[in-house]
Parts: structure tokens; C-alpha cells; sequence
């Protein structure tokens, strides 16, 4: 039976994705398409679980409850006043949480519902996309990230399997205004740039005019999609693999067994993550207290301390299994005021007082006197009850990604011009010798050398690792090229935003280097946003580039200023082994898995073998 297709309509309000979804019912396409709404708006969904109209039920009683009494204010005993509907408090939160539980139930429903279709040879017709939107909705705008709405973005940017084909409809606000008269030409506008950006959160996609007459608008969409199936049938049928009986009456319980495995990892995950929060709150506590006068660190601002006298509380920011980050909110005031970084394990303790010794030697750098604006100020660090620990205080802004995923706001090109002051006031021109050499190749490919034979020991990885060190050491060996400080792992999520994109901060310092060629930051940058772009991983990205992929023109423009008369394989390949050396320091039980050795550190290697057989010179 042959396979069907799922296929999202996506756009802001009134670029037409319900009319044209209902019209290409109408025997337009070649396989028997059916019609799911896929948006937040539950009155408009086709299909639901039973639940949500229980608690939408629930949810619109309290709201018209609300309607008459949340503007009443009562007066409490300190004679504070405040609305009503505050004091529902824990119960208000609870059932927000409950209700955004649901709503990804819901999308699991709807994922089983288009998939089934799917395998039945239909084509889906998906009424917006979930992904899209949530990412539209809740970065672009910067809501609040509550708990439910942390739990929706966990289903969506990790589980969430993407539409076969995203068709955006792409119409001025202008026009968008004058089809639904809501909201403004700069919100429509806003929308609109959002959602182009956000196209790059999916493999495949198209945009069509939706300016253009309905029939119209509907015969685009529809070759758009029958050329998607026609390309989809064909790469099925060549990967398809001839199996028997047994293996397809096994396969069930593979894949059962399989989904059974991840919900268990993700379980013990979750416990340990609850223990580590656990741990660096009580240890958080009782370092706080030994703080009390850090305003005089802070430049004489006359604010009080921040010790026992101060109620606060602690926000998990990010948590592993070897430490976490915690925001420490004081009262009275809006937003984190400082950052606690806590290390349970050896290899999060030393990132820890790596990020402690690192920040205060740029503090106290009169080099880089005007960037140090944008690095966290260090109020104490040490070690308590055996766990490592570093306070500084918060930086203004919001991360420049959600998850993994760079935000749509996020300007590469303003980011890499906030790191390059570092890069001009440490530069310095050295000539690379047998100590640079030793330092930028030879140990590093050492350590990449162990790593590709243990996850491959049949693998000529050594003999490849040997050719690749002599290449690069006969490359740049004698030649004078520029060295300064980096970051090291300069990305969206170490960057903060203000509202109008500017950045206002760069965190995690505990990957920098001082003696290190200045490209490894734009690099990393341009490529970890592509990664994050396409769900591809990085050693793919940098594979591609060694066989002869070029940079992007935005791209380009960023790598430029650092090339230093490098070539393009040169520059990423040197990137490549910095990159891959300090997260498996960063991150040795990543390191030691094979998926993330396949993933990360045998497509270059095998790359960069390929390309040498092709010049005659076996490897």
C-alpha cells in the first residue's frame, strides 16, 4: 500500500490556511486527503479528546466567574490590597499546568490520528502546525516560561515529529489586515517575519503567494504537494528494505520495547534532575548567608545584602545530572538578580571554577575594558559540602534561544559583532610553532584519535587521525597568523537579548582560551545555528564543508574578519577539533556513548579520508 503524506498549512490570521485546507478536499490531489485542524484554538478543532472539552467546560466557568468578581479587590490584614483572583494562588497554577498537560496529550492525539492516516496512503491536511506556532507564540513574543508551558516546549522541540511538508502562505500585513481586521499592521508584520525565520525549524517546506486569487493560491499549494509525493514515494521505495514475515510480525514489539527504553531514560532522568535541584538549593542556602556584603564588590550601589534578611527564592534555570543553574529571585524585585552555578561532578565542579577563575581574570583585564559590560560579575565562588559553586550576578536580558533552538529575533551578524571587541583588544600575532601545534593539533587529534577507536574499533581511524594531524601541521606550521581569547562555545544559548535584539550579556565562560585562533567563535556560532536550523547534527555539518560545501553569504560575511588567509576546509577543521576535544572534557559521559562518536566524530574523519583517496594519496 502505497504511503501518504503530511502536509501543514501555516501563516498568520487571514493568509487563508482553513479555506484553502477544506478547498484541496475537492478532488484536487491525487490520493485521498482528509482535514485536521492542528491550531490551540479549540473551537475550531475537528477532533478531541474527550478531556479537553471537560476542561475547556471548566476553564470558561471560572472565566465568567472570574468576569465578576477578579476585578473586586478585598484588603488583606498588612492593608495591602489585591485583586481576587490572586488568591487562588497554587490552585490557579495547578490547573494551568493541568490544562497545558492536556494540551499535549491532545498533540499526541492528533500526531496518532495523522500518522495512522498516513500509513493508510492519505494525504494529511494539517490546519497550522503546532511547532511553528508554539515557537512563534512563545519565543518570538518572549512569554513567561511557566511550567506547563515548559513542558509543551519539551513534547514539541524533542518529540514532536515534524509535517513531511510545511506550505506557508505568505501574504503583506498590509493585505492580512484587510481580510480579518484584527490586531495591528506591525503585530501582522512582526508575525509574519517570525514565521518565515521559523520555516527553518522543519526539513522541507514551500512558500506560496496568498495574495493571488483563491483558486489559484489552492492549484500552487496542490503541485506543491503532488511534487512532494511524487518525491516521497520514489526515496520510499528505494530505502525500503525487503523484509519477511517474522520481522514484520516482530517489529511491534521492537518498536515497543524501543519506546518503553526512552520513557524509562527519561524517568531516571527526571528523578536525578529533581535530586540535583534538591541539593543545590539547600547548599545554595546556606552560601547566600555568607554573602551579606557583597555591595561593595558590586561598586559602593548602597543596596542591602543579600544574606538571610532577604526573602528570595531559587529558579532552575538548567539542571543535569552533574550540577544545575539557579536564578535567585529577592523580593521586590522583578527578574533574576543573581546566578548560582552549582557542580556535583568532577567534570561540572572544574567547568564551575573554570567559570569562576575565567570571568573574574576578564573583570579584571584592562584590555578588554569595554566588553566587560557583557560578562557576569563574579560575588563568590568555592567549594561547600563537597559540591563546587560560583555567584554572579544576573545579566539584563533574555537567552537568545529556546532549547536548542536559536530564537527567530536572533540577528547573527549583530551576535558576532558583540564578540569580536574580545577578539580585536586580545589579538596578537604569533608565529605557530611546535608549541602552538602541539596545543591546536597534535594532543587534540590525539584525544579524537582514542575516541573514533572506541567507538569503532574496526575502523582505521588512527592511521586517519595521523594523516589528518601531519596535513594540518605542514598547513599552518611556520606561518604567522593572529591569536587572542575566545569564548569557546558561543552560541544562542549563551547569548542574552534586549527587546530590541541588542545583546546584553555573553554566560558560560567555561570553555574559553587564551592563546586561540579568533575563528573558532564565528564558526561555532554560524554553524551550531545551522545545526539547530535543519535537526542535523554538527559532525554532518562540518562533513559537508570538508567535501567541498560552501558558507553561506551571511555566513561568509561573519567568517571573514578571522579567515587569516585560511582556506574554508582549513578553518573548519581546525574548529572542528577544538569543538569535539572540549565537549568530550565538558561532557565525558556523552563522549564515551557511540551515537554521539558517530554523530560528532566519524563523518569528518571519514570525510577527510574520502577526500584524500580521491587525490590519489590512500588513507
Amino acid at each position: 500500500m502505497s504511503r501518504g503524506l503530511i502536509v501543514a498549512l501555516v501563516g498568520p490570521d487571514g493568509s487563508g490556511k482553513t479555506t484553502v485546507g477544506q478547498r484541496l478536499l475537492d478532488n484536487r490531489l491525487s490520493l485521498p486527503a482528509e482535514y485536521l485542524y492542528a491550531g490551540f484554538n479549540v473551537r475550531h478543532s475537528n477532533r478531541l479528546l474527550p478531556t479537553t472539552r471537560f476542561i475547556e467546560a471548566v476553564r470558561a466557568r471560572l472565566k465568567g466567574t472570574g468576569r465578576q468578581t477578579g476585578r473586586r479587590r478585598t484588603r488583606t490584614p498588612d492593608g495591602d490590597t489585591r485583586p481576587r483572583r490572586r488568591r487562588l494562588g497554587a490552585l490557579a497554577d495547578t490547573f494551568a499546568t493541568v490544562r497545558m498537560a492536556n494540551r499535549v496529550a491532545e498533540e499526541v492525539y492528533r500526531q496518532f490520528l495523522a500518522t495512522r492516516a498516513r500509513r493508510a496512503g492519505r494525504i494529511v491536511i494539517l490546519d497550522r502546525d503546532s511547532l511553528l506556532d508554539h515557537h512563534v507564540a512563545s519565543h518570538a513574543d518572549g512569554r513567561r516560561r511557566t511550567l506547563g508551558r515548559r513542558i509543551q516546549s519539551a513534547f514539541l522541540y524533542r518529540l514532536y515529529r515534524r509535517p513531511d511538508l510545511v506550505v506557508y502562505l505568505d501574504a503583506p500585513a498590509d493585505v492580512l489586515m484587510a481580510r480579518k481586521g484584527e490586531h495591528t499592521l506591525e503585530w501582522l508584520a512582526q508575525r509574519r517575519r517570525h514565521y518565515l525565520a521559523a520555516l527553518e525549524l522543519v526539513p522541507r517546506h514551500a512558500v506560496v503567494d496568498a495574495t493571488l486569487p483563491l483558486d489559484e493560491v489552492t492549484g500552487e499549494v496542490a503541485a506543491v504537494v503532488e511534487a512532494a509525493v511524487g518525491t516521497a514515494l520514489a526515496a520510499d521505495l528505494d530505502r525500503r528494505p525487503q523484509r519477511g514475515r517474522l520481522a514484520s510480525a516482530v517489529r511491534p514489539f521492537t518498536v515497543a520495547l524501543s519506546i518503553v527504553g526512552r520513557l524509562s531514560r527519561h524517568g531516571r532522568r527526571a528523578s536525578s534532575n529533581l535530586l540535583t535541584v534538591h541539593r543545590a538549593r539547600n547548599v545554595l542556602a546556606e552560601i547566600l548567608q555568607g554573602i551579606d556584603g557583597f555591595e561593595a564588590t558590586a561598586g559602593g550601589n548602597g543596596r542591602p545584602g543579600v544574606g538571610a534578611s532577604r526573602r528570595w527564592r531559587a529558579e532552575p534555570l538548567h539542571v543535569s545530572r552533574g550540577g544545575a543553574v539557579l536564578g535567585i529571585h529577592f523580593e521586590r524585585e522583578s527578574g533574576a538578580s543573581l546566578i548560582a552555578r552549582i557542580g556535583r561532578s568532577p567534570a561540572a565542579a572544574t567547568s564551575v571554577n573554570r567559570e569562576a577563575a575565567i570571568c573574574r581574570r576578564l573583570e579584571a583585564s584592562a584590555t578588554v575594558d569595554d566588553f566587560r559590560r557583557l560578562v557576569p560579575t563574579v560575588l563568590a565562588a568555592g567549594t561547600h559540602r563537597g559540591m563546587a559553586y560560583v555567584v554572579e550576578r544576573a545579566l539584563p536580558g533574555r537567552p537568545a534561544a529556546a532549547g536548542r533552538r536559536p530564537i527567530a529575533s536572533l540577528d547573527l551578524g549583530r551576535a558576532a559583532a558583540a564578540i569580536a571587541p574580545l577578539r580585536e583588544r586580545t589579538a596578537r600575532q604569533a608565529v605557530v610553532g611546535e608549541e602552538l601545534l602541539d596545543a591546536w593539533v597534535t594532543s587534540r587529534l590525539a584525544t579524537i584519535g582514542a575516541i573514533a577507536q572506541r567507538g569503532d574499533p574496526a575502523g582505521p581511524w588512527q592511521d586517519v587521525v595521523a594523516r589528518l594531524g601531519a596535513a594540518l601541521c605542514t598547513e599552518i606550521g611556520g606561518r604567522t597568523m593572529t591569536v587572542g581569547t575566545i569564548h569557546g562555545d558561543y552560541w544562542a544559548g549563551n547569548i542574552l537579548l534586549a527587546d530590541d535584539g541588542t545583546v546584553t550579556g555573553i554566560v558560560d565562560w567555561d570553555s574559553a582560551g587564551w592563546s586561540e585562533l579568533p575563528l573558532h567563535d564565528p564558526v561555532h556560532l554560524v554553524l551550531r545555528s545551522r545545526a539547530a536550523a535543519s535537526s542535523r547534527p554538527l559532525g554532518s555539518l562540518v562533513r559537508d564543508l570538508i567535501d567541498g560545501g560552501a558558507w553561506s553569504p551571511p555566513a561568509e560575511r561573519i567568517i571573514e574578519p578571522v579567515r587569516d588567509g585560511l582556506t574554508d576546509r582549513t578553518i573548519v577543521l581546525l574548529y572542528w577539533i577544538r569543538a569535539v576535544t572540549g565537549s568530550a572534557e565538558r561532557h565525558p559521559t556523552v563522549a564515551s556513548q557511540a551515537h554521539w562518536v558517530r554523530a560528532a566524530v566519524l563523518p569528518p574523519l571519514a570525510a577527510f579520508a574520502r577526500r584524500r583517496s580521491r587525490a590519489g594519496r590512500p588513507a
